[in-house]
């Protein structure tokens, strides 16, 4: 098995992707009414022209984005997936994400070298497996870190070397 060259540069790199995307969502809500309907969104339909015109509205009946016109797909499936990828969802995903970053953060092992202080000096693999030394430091990033890393792989800035 190839063993990909990492560092603390995927790490820092995948936390600002991360934090990012939860900017991007929370400046997505127009309100800054308490309740979590200005930034829960559902997708909608009304009769047009040419058939059903989708739209995407939030808790509050406002039009988020009043028409759904992709030029090579289906409406109502953009007009979803728009709607399922609302702020507060996406702040839930982030903060969930960002969370997993600070429970797997490298520690001085036992031996000297480099771990993960959440999954230790098996780095996440299966019991019965050998643990993959990533380098001289040890076992760092863990499995976990360069799964959730992998799910940013196709945004500015990702190296192959990162592949798990």
């Amino acid at each position: 098995m190839l063993v990909p060259e990492v560092s603390d540069e995927m790490t820092a790199w995948l936390r600002v992707q991360v934090e990012a995307d939860k900017t991007a969502a929370e400046l997505a809500i127009w309100s800054t009414d308490p309740d979590a309907a200005a930034a829960t969104w559902t997708a909608g339909s009304r009769a047009g022209q040419w058939g059903p015109d989708w739209y995407v509205i939030d808790g509050h009946d406002e039009g988020v984005v009043p028409s759904v016109r992709p030029q090579a797909a289906d409406d109502k499936a953009v007009a979803a997936h728009i709607a399922i990828h609302d702020p507060r969802d996406v702040i839930a995903d982030c903060d969930a994400k960002l969370r997993l970053l600070d429970l797997h953060e490298p520690i001085e092992g036992v031996g000297g070298g480099i771990e993960c202080e959440a999954c230790g000096p098996n780095n996440g693999s299966p019991p019965g497996t050998i643990a993959v030394i990533r380098d001289d430091d040890g076992f760092w990033p863990c499995a976990t870190v360069l799964v959730l890393a992998s799910g940013y792989r196709h945004r500015d800035g990702w190296q192959e070397s990162w592949s798990a």
